[in-house]
């Protein structure tokens, strides 16, 4: 009779709704697997192929030119003849500072007035630290300490100096209007004496003195 096949197909129907159930709960968890497999491949791919790429870039950045300038401004420097003068002053990749007359001289390409190469510096901001350094270098063989502080070594003209300690050479002084252009100035210097001090460590010809 119609009404059992009705029955029996409905039957069918809610048994196999039941396997598929059963099916599907059986497989979630290894398609939950798969998938965090793949997805993991996936980013592991992309994390390679940015490592690939930043490999690349970094192989095909070259190193600065030795003549490559890394810094110019113009400076006011303490020079030979015990006078502040307007100095362009302009360091290189090859970590040397060069003080020309002025920035057209430069330009032109006339030689630097002085060129120095600042190993085995120490760059000091402060006056009783640069005056404490050379009263260590310099002592009082007979021990006498003077009852006034010692005298100036050099006037600063502005309210931002850089003292350029140089182990057996003459000392450099610079001064500067504003901060930020002293802080990236000794900044630079800093990285040039850095680099300096490093060659001269692998030839042995450098004793390091420690800051202040």
């Amino acid at each position: 009779p119609s009404w059992f096949v009705a029955l029996r197909s409905g039957a069918m129907r809610r048994s196999s709704n039941c396997r598929a159930e059963a099916e599907l709960k059986n497989f979630t968890p290894h398609y939950r697997q798969q998938y965090f497999v793949a997805f993991c491949s996936k980013l592991q791919e992309e994390v390679e192929q940015q490592k690939e790429t930043r490999t690349q870039l970094l192989k095909q950045r070259e190193p600065p030119r030795p003549e490559e300038v890394l810094y110019q401004d113009s400076v006011l420097q303490y020079d030979d003849t015990r006078k502040w003068k307007e100095r362009f002053v302009v360091m290189r990749a090859n970590h040397s500072l060069e003080c020309h007359d002025n920035q057209e001289s430069f330009s032109k390409g006339v030689p630097a007035r002085q060129r120095l190469l600042p190993s085995g510096g120490v760059v000091l901001t402060s006056e009783e630290k640069y005056t404490a350094l050379v009263d260590k270098a310099f002592p009082d063989p007979y021990g006498l300490k003077e009852e006034t502080s010692p005298p100036v070594v050099v006037v600063p003209p502005g309210q931002f100096p850089v003292y350029l300690r140089l182990p057996y050479r003459r000392d450099a002084y610079f001064s500067f209007p504003q901060e930020d252009r002293r802080a990236t100035f000794r900044s630079i210097l800093t990285g040039c004496i850095r680099h300096q001090n490093h060659s001269m460590l692998h030839l042995g010809v450098l004793t390091l003195t420690p800051d202040p």
